[in-house]
């Protein structure tokens, strides 16, 4: 679900769980911590009040950080970290992952 919301080019919030640390260290939203009813309500209150400017930048933002995780993305950086372990390149194998 983040994933959609972001390639629909809507910002989202999440609490800090699962996937959703890892996908929002690439912007395009705000993690807030588990079961803070306040924190989300505040990170709520924070994306309502943006300028529509800083929406817009928020909403690119989450659309390109979707894109990190389209498909063809995907398959590129797992074949490029297959074709580093195969070659003993283990550091430049992390890097493509």
């Amino acid at each position: 679900p983040i994933l959609e919301a972001m390639a629909a080019r809507t910002p989202v919030i999440a609490a800090a769980s699962a996937a959703a640390p890892d996908i929002l260290e690439h912007g395009g939203g705000r993690l807030v911590p588990v079961s803070d009813a306040a924190a989300m309500a505040a990170a709520i209150v924070e994306l309502c009040r943006l300028a529509p400017d800083d929406w817009r930048a928020l909403s690119a933002r989450a659309f390109a950080t979707a894109q990190l995780y389209a498909l063809e993305t995907a398959r590129a950086r797992f074949e490029s970290a297959l074709l580093a372990v195969a070659g003993g390149r283990f550091d430049e194998a992390v890097k493509a992952a």
